[in-house]
């Protein structure tokens, strides 16, 4: 297991458990906002992630966050299986970042997710960014499990840029993947989640209908959320 190394004697696991429980604890006074829970294969061993998932969803966790790239594990790693198996029973969602790493390494690139998605067939998957810099290859995984879903956070704020989709190749895309199955997403504070909305109502190709339902009405029906 890896162990912090700065200032304090608590271990990284330590660390990550009493700020996920800080997190939920600060949103038990906020309804408005949705509370995802940090989640890593490396921090803690499979069963105590569980025991600790079971936790915070029962504290009103909606789902757990991963970030393939920076925590440094393949979406399959079987670390994580007792996790996506313990998200599938709870109902939690599971949103990860995907995208290129700058050093070459496809932890979430996403074709890596198709053989989590195939082993846990009725996991609730959001997959960020519609695939970042590998967005040409989002269709094809989108075609093979119609029940995952996207967020077009960042990607949207550089379509037209050079190896970026143009504004009409991004609502394209959405459209064959299904609008119903793309939520808005913030990608904050990097970007502002209202600049993001307003490019949203800005793509075109997409009816009035559509953009409602990313903009809102679709995350809601994903994540279970009150309406």
């Amino acid at each position: 297991m890896r162990r912090w190394t700065g200032a304090g004697s608590a271990t990284i696991g330590e660390r990550y458990v009493a700020f996920n429980r800080w997190l939920m604890d600060t949103l038990a006074g906020v309804p408005a906002i949705t509370g995802f829970v940090a989640m890593d294969p490396w921090a803690l061993p499979p069963e105590r992630n569980v025991a600790h998932l079971r936790e915070m969803a029962e504290r009103g966790a909606r789902g757990v966050k991963l970030h393939p790239v920076l925590q440094k594990f393949e979406p399959n790693e079987p670390r994580l299986h007792p996790v996506y198996q313990a998200c599938s029973e709870i109902g939690l969602t599971v949103l990860s970042h995907t995208g290129p790493a700058r050093d070459g390494m496809p932890f979430a690139e996403v074709p890596a997710f198709a053989p989590m998605l195939a082993e846990f067939p009725g996991l609730t998957v959001v997959l960020a960014h519609l695939g970042g810099g590998k967005w040409r290859d989002t269709l094809a995984v989108a075609r093979a499990f119609p029940r995952v879903a996207f967020d077009l956070c960042e990607i949207i704020e550089w379509a037209g840029a050079p190896g970026a989709p143009t504004a009409a190749e991004l609502a394209t895309l959405i459209r064959v993947i299904g609008p119903e199955r793309v939520v808005l997403g913030s990608d904050y504070p990097w970007y502002e989640p209202a600049r993001t909305a307003e490019l949203v109502e800005s793509l075109p190709v997409l009816s009035r209908a559509e953009k409602d339902a990313i903009l809102g009405e679709n995350a809601a029906r994903i994540l279970g959320l009150p309406v």
